[in-house]
């Protein structure tokens, strides 16, 4: 009777499914005259891949071997390197002995054939770059699709990047490059000051917005409102039509293999890529009721799974802590059918539709929900170590050191620590906005900073301002204007205290404010 009620359940929530309105992306356009160059080591082998090309393609040759032929437009040498992408590929090669760029009339190359495959590519090479193997099958499948490549070729735009929110760099100081790290298509790079996305590089893989600890990356199609709209609808239809023990399965849009190895229970939710799921979707499945979450991860590059196996133990970690079951897997990576395990108790009260425009806010407003749920063992908060990569947590201040210079509350990028007024000397912090960046403990001055890697469970103790350290504000002895604190200025005091330029007739002068020193030099 269950199988058959899920199965039903299952049929009206992918049917429900179908109707959920996905807004449309926006367009990265591409444009191809056909000039393609094909790098072989022999024209008998460039001529035999060139003659199953339309008439649309000119060919160009860049061969190994310098047998001299009667072609048209070979180059002898060999291929150093590639830049580029589809319509706008920049070749440079060794050509007697000399660096040589290699243009089409006067173009750069639309396509490349590499029938040799030597020169460094990023690990998801560039739209319009194709190497070809001596598999027939597989030439075949790839010059199908090459010969689809004339004219002006659009994709979606997978990215969106809000440069106001990127922690990457501040004050000449490199912070946080997850995204450059995981992009397997080496389409994200720095500037200097934030990180760059080519979007015409970019192949939607995904992992730069799972990883991103301030939403400064969102993955445009779909988004994550559009993505949580589908979550919802499919879950609430299958829940409320009688299914029990659901199971959501994320899974390529053109990876179907599981599907038809997939039992009533299971629901399916096609994406571009499954690397751009990560905490705040695994969070949400669970808070709409899923026993667990299915990824079928296959021919992944290797820093999306290992983006998503980060992802994962954050995830086993936070719900560890907050009282369920930590003996089942709730995220289960897999790549066949038979990896696929029992999950954790389903919650019997599920949240509803979140709609919060800060990544981090809907995060927590997960962790408040789940926080807050009753008949469970949970504990104040989830510690992490070094090896998780979290983006949660608080700074500690040895108080014996800090003089509250306030170096560190103003290149504090996210505005988690903040300063007093002139008249109040005080380092105030807010946990919820700290996104362990550690600027504040490369800026410090006195060494007196450090971070505590952490997700704090109780929303107010997240989210209300408290003090580091504080002082007494220090009054100039001459007019009484507040101009420091008494810690700094102890400090100087002591430090300079005995300097031949600091006798004690002019220690004296570090206790007036800027104004009356000036005065007290004319006297």
């Amino acid at each position: 009777m269950t199988v058959n009620t899920n199965n039903q359940a299952k049929q009206q929530a992918i049917s429900a499914l179908e109707k959920v309105w996905i807004n449309p992306a926006s367009l990265v356009s591409y444009h191809s005259s056909g000039f393609i160059l094909i790098v072989a080591t022999s024209i008998e082998r460039a001529q035999s891949v060139a003659n199953q090309l339309s008439a649309d393609f000119t060919p160009y040759y860049l061969l190994r071997n310098q047998t001299k032929k009667n072609i048209d437009n070979i180059t002898y040498g060999n291929l150093t390197s590639i830049g580029g992408y589809l319509g706008s590929f920049e070749i440079s090669a060794q050509v007697n002995n000399e660096n040589k760029i290699l243009m089409a009339e006067d173009k750069y190359f639309d396509i490349v054939l590499d029938l040799i495959g030597e020169v460094e590519t990023a690990i998801v090479p560039p739209f319009g770059y194709y190497t070809l193997d001596k598999n027939t099958s597989h030439t075949e499948e790839m010059l199908t699709e090459v010969n689809q490549l004339i004219g002006i070729l659009d994709k979606p735009k997978f990215l969106n990047l809000d440069t106001s929110l990127c922690v990457h760099n501040r004050n000449k100081t490199e912070l946080c490059q997850r995204c450059i790290d995981v992009c397997p298509a080496d389409a994200i790079r720095s500037n200097g000051n934030y990180v760059e996305a080519n979007i015409n590089l970019c192949h939607g893989c995904g992992g730069c917005s799972s990883v991103c600890p301030t939403g400064a990356i969102s993955y445009a199609y779909p988004t994550i409102d559009d993505q949580a709209k589908k979550m919802h609808s499919l879950m609430s239809t299958y829940l409320n039509a009688g299914g029990t023990s659901a199971k959501i399965l994320f899974h390529s849009a053109d990876n179907l293999t599981l599907l038809p190895h997939m039992m009533e229970n299971v629901l399916p939710i096609a994406l571009e890529e499954v690397g751009c799921l990560g905490l705040e979707s695994f969070l949400y499945a669970f808070c709409l009721g899923a026993e667990s979450v299915i990824v079928h991860c296959a021919d992944e590059p290797t820093q999306t799974l290992q983006a998503l196996d980060k992802q994962t133990n954050l995830m086993h970690k936070i719900l560890s802590s907050l009282g369920y079951n930590s003996n089942a897997s709730f995220v289960q990576l897999v790549e066949q059918s038979s990896q696929i395990s029992d999950g954790i108790t389903p919650l019997s009260n599920t949240i509803g539709m979140i709609d919060l425009y800060n990544k981090r806010m809907r995060i927590f407003a997960m962790i408040d929900f789940l926080y807050h749920y009753p008949n469970k063992n949970t504990l104040s908060q989830c510690d992490f170590t070094a090896d998780d990569d979290a983006y949660f947590g608080e700074v500690l201040i040895d108080e014996k050191l800090c003089t509250l210079c306030m170096a560190c509350t103003s290149v504090c990028p996210t505005k988690a620590l903040s300063s007093g007024d002139i008249n109040t000397p005080i380092i105030n912090f807010q946990e919820s906005l700290c996104v362990q960046c550690g600027l504040c403990v490369k800026s410090c001055p006195e060494n007196a900073m450090q971070l505590n890697a952490r997700l704090v469970f109780s929303d107010q103790q997240r989210s209300d301002k408290r003090s580091l350290n504080q002082d007494e504000p220090f009054k100039c002895i001459d007019c009484g204007k507040v101009f420091g604190s008494t810690q700094v200025v102890k400090r100087m005091m002591e430090k300079l205290k005995g300097h031949s330029m600091f006798t004690d007739n002019k220690l004296i002068n570090l206790e007036k404010c800027e104004d009356c020193r000036v005065k007290a030099l004319f006297e």
